[in-house]
């Protein structure tokens, strides 16, 4: 048997909604076919539906998995920057408790200030490339 298959839209009404058919076309015999035409409209807005909520389900989870993915990358950024804050700070507090105990100005040394410039650097560094 012969058997040819296509489809076909059309529009049934005037201003009506576009119709999608399935046309089977059978050779029986030498002189005799049979034609079978089938209204496939709904079977493909489902699967319009189906392609479209695949779609938009990737699509979030692609968007859940980089916003994990920048949480992460953000906290980390941040812990280096408390780490970093927490040595200006201790450096401040060796400082200070020097200062303190010398009731001397000169004690404070150069390389300690440079010690602390170079952690506030470091800090702003890390804060922007986190940001």
């Amino acid at each position: 048997r012969d058997e040819l298959v296509f489809e076909h839209d059309a529009i049934l009404q005037e201003g009506g909604n576009r119709t999608k058919f399935e046309v089977k076309v059978t050779r029986l015999e030498e002189n005799a076919i049979v034609v079978v035409v089938r209204d496939v409209s709904e079977r493909y807005r489902r699967f319009e539906a189906e392609k479209r909520f695949v779609f938009e389900t990737t699509a979030r989870q692609k968007d859940a998995e980089a916003n994990r993915f920048t949480r992460h990358e953000v906290k980390n950024g941040l812990l280096a920057a408390i780490e970093i804050c927490g040595n200006i700070r201790e450096q401040f507090s060796e400082d200070f408790n020097l200062l303190q105990k010398e009731n001397e100005v000169s004690l404070v040394t150069e390389q300690s200030l440079k010690t602390r410039v170079e952690h506030i650097s470091e800090l702003d560094r890390t804060l922007h490339e986190v940001l």
